[in-house]
């Protein structure tokens, strides 16, 4: 998902930005030339997302954290990210710079 709202984002791509069915496209080729695949909710995120996203805070930006950090657990996977605060959250994650 976070290649799609990047791909449509015209703050992130510019002049390059994407429509819905152009990001679509472009998953698919990277999907086809990579090892990258959707994969369905494994079993035990519920509590695990709960945990993560039960905070005496208003934010908006927890709850995707919390649940790609709650997906990424349940899964036994490793995450990769850019971002700081989320990889800090999975035991089993590569932060890049």
């Amino acid at each position: 998902m976070g290649l799609l709202r990047l791909l449509t984002n015209p703050s992130a791509m510019r002049e390059d930005v994407l429509t819905q069915a152009q990001a679509w496209e472009v998953f698919d080729t990277f999907t086809q030339v990579s090892a990258a695949r959707l994969v369905e909710e494994p079993d035990g995120i519920d509590p695990l997302f709960r945990r993560l996203t039960k905070r005496d805070e208003s934010s908006t930006k927890q709850w995707a954290d919390g649940y790609l950090a709650a997906f990424a657990e349940a899964a036994k996977i490793t995450m990769v990210t850019f971002d700081r605060a989320l990889a800090g959250q999975v035991k089993s994650s590569i932060l890049l710079n």
